[in-house]
């Protein structure tokens, strides 16, 4: 590996950092009644943002290198996003917009560390399971709490925002073990990464009750 080499992949992880802050905050400018619908539903979903930190990690090679590039991936997309909501709104911007944003800078931290720790993992091999299972589990963290979150329960309606971001959350947590975690490991795999699941909605409910602390009026 030449010298230059883990700079450049860094970079690559801001790169990619950026353009999940880019996406997410442009999203929330597209129509949502017209096909453009479900990249509204995704640049409002936490799924990219996993996907983003674990890519970031994994392509260090390397579980340590792995840690910093997923937080920094993920501190890059925060920062993305909110400079382009103050571009958007203006004079406009809540007043609570700063404090927000330092919640999630500090989430982007540690949730982009771990993650992008699995992704190093993976991709340096010592760590093989682990990786799938942090991934399919943070991705099914964020489905239960949709569905947790859909007020007044009647059944399965696909036309609702919530129940979209949760069923792509799911098809996305099958196929993390499915394909990158070898046939015979891959059913210790599911059952890890739904008890990661499940830690990951009790932190998903934690932090929704900081932000609304901030945001609303005591």
């Amino acid at each position: 590996m030449s010298p230059t080499d883990p700079i450049r992949r860094m970079v690559g992880a801001l790169l990619l950092g950026v353009g999940v802050g880019l996406f997410s905050s442009r999203a929330d400018l597209l129509p949502a009644d017209t096909w453009l619908h479900v990249v509204v539903v995704m640049g409002n979903a936490v799924g990219p943002w996993v996907a983003v930190a674990f890519a970031a990690g994994a392509i260090q090679g390397e579980a340590r290198r792995g840690a910093l590039a997923g937080a920094l991936s993920l501190c890059a997309g925060v920062a993305t996003y909110y400079a382009a909501a103050l571009l958007t709104w203006g004079d406009r911007a809540p007043t609570f917009l700063a404090q927000l944003a330092l919640v999630w800078l500090l989430v982007a931290a540690a949730s982009g560390a771990a993650v992008g720790t699995a992704g190093g993992g993976w991709a340096n091999g010592r760590y093989r399971s682990a990786g799938p299972i942090v991934l399919g589990g943070a991705l099914l963290a964020e489905a239960i709490y949709q569905f947790v979150q859909v007020e007044g329960w009647r059944g399965i309606d696909m036309t609702r925002t919530g129940f979209q971001i949760a069923a792509i959350d799911t098809v996305a947590a099958i196929l993390a073990p499915m394909l990158l975690v070898n046939r015979p490991r891959r059913p210790a795999a599911y059952v890890a990464s739904v008890a990661v699941g499940g830690v990951g909605f009790l932190v998903l409910a934690a932090i929704e009750l900081l932000i609304r602390a901030l945001v609303e009026p005591a």
